[in-house]
């Protein structure tokens, strides 16, 4: 099997369409990259963003960058237009940890590595991914995963015929799932929500400072959470966009609504429909629209 760069670049193409319609993803490389703070800082700067991140289905983006600027901290490239083996072996053996590793790597002929690519157990091995530890076996540390984005480089411009992929960086052999703009409207409302409490609270004469923080965001929890499981049985919602099972455009009925208060789920609105394929499946609520809203906003957009 030969690889190309056409993987890496759809990906990179992705991240930026994402960074383009998330300003979140584009604070947070801001931060991530930036020289001229220490690294408390960075955490201190870095944790608000890190919790929307996550809840809103952007994690993968943010690892994306996180490998970028670790890439380019190490002074490789993601793509580079040539790459001899001799550079090669000088990159991967200044990023080797331990010092058997790098002596090993550092004597390598071109033929021999191009042979290690192919040798899974031992490629693992030397990575410190070797699932066995017995006695008097050496568990090395992960040497090799440094250097993932120039040995990809390497195999894909010299050509390389690898057997098995899944020694190599993940960003050069799968793309990454296209971003969910269907996000966006999450975002708008939430931030709406909260631009709307505090000059209430200022136009009711409020102390603001007497609040009781978790007392008010567990109640104002409660009630959004009431108010979103009050639906009826047979709602009807629109597809604003496909994924496996359901078609954009399409009309389902609600079977069954919950928010989930455990995993990765947590506090995500799913809805049960029949899907495509007549089966009762469960998705995330911000694949659909109330078609009961989309008939407003048509009336609505007439009316002006």
């Amino acid at each position: 099997m030969k690889l190309t760069f056409d993987i890496i670049k759809n990906n990179l193409q992705k991240l930026d369409f994402a960074k383009q319609n998330f300003p979140i993803l584009l604070e947070y490389s801001k931060i991530k990259s930036d020289k001229n703070i220490t690294e408390s800082e960075r955490l201190m700067e870095i944790s608000p963003l890190s919790s929307d991140i996550t809840f809103f289905d952007l994690s993968r983006y943010a690892k994306f960058i996180d490998w970028i600027i670790a890439v380019e901290d190490s002074n490789q490239k993601i793509i580079y237009d040539k790459l001899k083996y001799p550079d090669l072996r000088e990159a991967v053996s200044k990023n080797c940890i331990d010092r058997d590793v790098k002596r090993i790597m550092s004597n390598k002929t071109k033929s021999d590595f191009d042979k290690l690519l192919n040798n899974f157990s031992l490629f693992r091995k030397y990575n410190g991914q070797s699932t066995y530890s017995g006695r008097g076996v050496r568990r090395y540390s992960s040497n090799l995963i440094r250097s993932e984005a120039i040995i990809a480089n390497y195999i894909i411009l010299n050509e390389v015929e690898v057997n098995d992929t899944s020694n190599i960086c993940p960003y050069y052999t799968s793309e990454i799932p296209d971003v969910s703009l269907s996000i966006n409207s999450e975002i708008f409302f939430t931030k709406k929500l909260i631009d709307s409490i505090i000059p209430n609270l200022k136009e009711n004469c409020f102390d603001i400072r007497k609040i009781n923080i978790p007392s008010i965001l567990s109640s104002i929890e409660s009630r959004i959470k009431e108010e979103i499981l009050s639906f009826t049985v047979g709602e009807q919602v629109i597809c604003i966009e496909s994924t496996l099972g359901i078609t954009k455009g399409k009309i389902y009925n609600i079977l069954n609504l919950d928010i989930p208060n455990w995993g990765g789920d947590k506090n995500k609105v799913r809805i049960k429909i029949i899907d495509d394929n007549s089966i009762e499946s469960t998705f995330y609520y911000r694949n659909f629209e109330s078609l009961n809203s989309k008939r407003s906003s048509i009336l609505d957009s007439i009316l002006e």
